[in-house]
């Protein structure tokens, strides 16, 4: 699937309206960001945090403007469900970056990523360039990330 097809629907996806400037800023706000993923990933299935917090700062640079939620103080809840702490979002996303993303499965490591949700918002759009980089689809994305595990 071309790239900027996939980041469309991915935006789409995340509730934004495409025919708005907030859901074309959100469009291209993930494209600098799936661009320069392209540029540093180097096929490496290592990821570092602070690749990972620039990604997030990428994708949406107003609301996580200082990176992760352990910068900003931010604890944040999906549904009815309360997502960990922001005290506890740097060791779990270090623990993310230095075993699950290089050890899991690349579904695995999205889950787990999605479940930390380190990002105030845009957890669901650096996931998806995180898993293309774990599959190796960055260049060529195939599959949605909830797709496959139910989450829409």
């Amino acid at each position: 699937m071309d790239v900027d097809v996939f980041i469309r629907q991915e935006v789409q996806n995340q509730g934004f309206n495409l025919a708005t400037e907030e859901g074309q800023n959100r469009v291209v706000w993930m494209q600098e960001a799936w661009r320069w993923a392209q540029e540093i990933s180097g096929g490496s299935l290592y990821i570092p945090i602070s690749v990972v917090e620039q990604l997030g700062r990428l994708v949406e640079p107003e609301a996580n403007e200082l990176g992760s939620r352990y910068h900003s103080g931010v604890d944040v809840r999906v549904g009815d469900r309360h997502c960990p702490s922001f005290q506890d979002v740097r060791t779990l996303l270090s623990f993310w970056c230095q075993h699950v993303s290089a050890h899991a499965s690349p579904l695995e490591a999205y889950r787990i990523f999605q479940l930390i949700h380190p990002f105030r918002d845009g957890n669901g759009r650096v996931g998806a360039i995180l898993y293309c980089w774990l599959t190796g689809t960055l260049d060529d994305p195939t599959e949605h990330p909830d797709d496959l595990i139910g989450w829409s």
